[in-house]
């Protein structure tokens, strides 16, 4: 079942002749799209919802580091057990759930 928001939101693109950057159904019947009308999302909340709402504020991507706006969401995951994992052009916010393994691995990746 692919919930009544998305499909709306990909019939408006496709008469728009807009594209579809990553479309994400997520467990629950939680969804994330980003296209190039922007990114929506439903079905998500607690801190994944804040992370994903996070716009143009400023995050030190490490100390001593110059200060990267949030930008925009490239990618999200999220889990059967509500772990979840938000990735950004330049960083990556994961929840305290995400296995030590990934986040380091994520960690390489993004320096």
């Amino acid at each position: 079942h692919v919930a009544a928001g998305l499909q709306k939101r990909i019939r408006k693109l496709h008469d728009a002749k807009g594209t579809i950057g990553v479309v994400r159904l997520l467990p629950g019947g939680a969804y994330f799209i980003a296209d190039s009308q922007g990114s929506q999302w439903a079905g998500l909340g607690g801190e994944v919802a804040a992370e994903l709402a996070r716009r143009g504020d400023k995050v030190c991507s490490a100390p001593g580091e110059p200060s990267i706006a949030a930008g925009e969401v490239l990618d999200v995951a999220v889990g059967a057990d509500g772990s979840w994992v938000v990735l950004r052009e330049h960083w990556f916010r994961a929840s305290a759930s995400v296995a030590a393994p990934l986040r380091e691995r994520l960690g390489r990746f993004y320096p």
